[in-house]
């Protein structure tokens, strides 16, 4: 009994050094009830991770279009592109671009209309009086 006792005084004076409270025998840790349960999923936010997806801020990447695979850079607002037929080269104007192309001997004006997220894109090139449909979208994993 002696031996129980002043082991439960150093223990007592071991956890008030380490900055713990002596507790009454019910909040004992058999007593008391953890915060998550085992099996429990915890929210990311709650476990301090970073929940925020990385979205482009821009059409830089590569895109599976009506006219073959286009890849687009993006320096600034100026954007360049090569796709099959040719090349572009434009200006980024919120999610418009308008743009002028080479293909050939053949030069010509265009304009892109993204999506808010970059995802997909609207458009059309001209080639003389005739507007040419254009659609692409972004193929995973190529965000610039």
């Amino acid at each position: 009994m002696r031996l129980y006792s002043s082991l439960l005084v150093v223990s007592s004076i071991l956890l008030l050094a380490c900055g713990g409270e002596e507790r009454a025998d019910s909040d004992t840790a058999a007593n008391v009830e953890p915060a998550v349960a085992a099996g429990d999923t915890v929210p990311a936010t709650e476990a301090g991770m970073d929940t925020t997806t990385a979205e482009p801020d821009g059409p830089a990447g590569t895109w599976s279009t009506t006219m073959g695979e286009l890849s687009l850079e993006m320096e600034g607002d100026l954007v360049t592109g090569d796709y099959p037929l040719g090349t572009l080269e434009g200006e980024l104007d919120d999610t418009t671009l308008r743009f002028e192309y080479t293909e050939s001997s053949l030069e010509g004006e265009g304009v892109f209309e993204f999506d808010r997220g970059f995802e997909s894109f609207t458009g059309h090139q001209l080639i003389g009086d005739q507007e040419v449909p254009w659609e692409g979208a972004r193929l995973e994993g190529t965000d610039g």
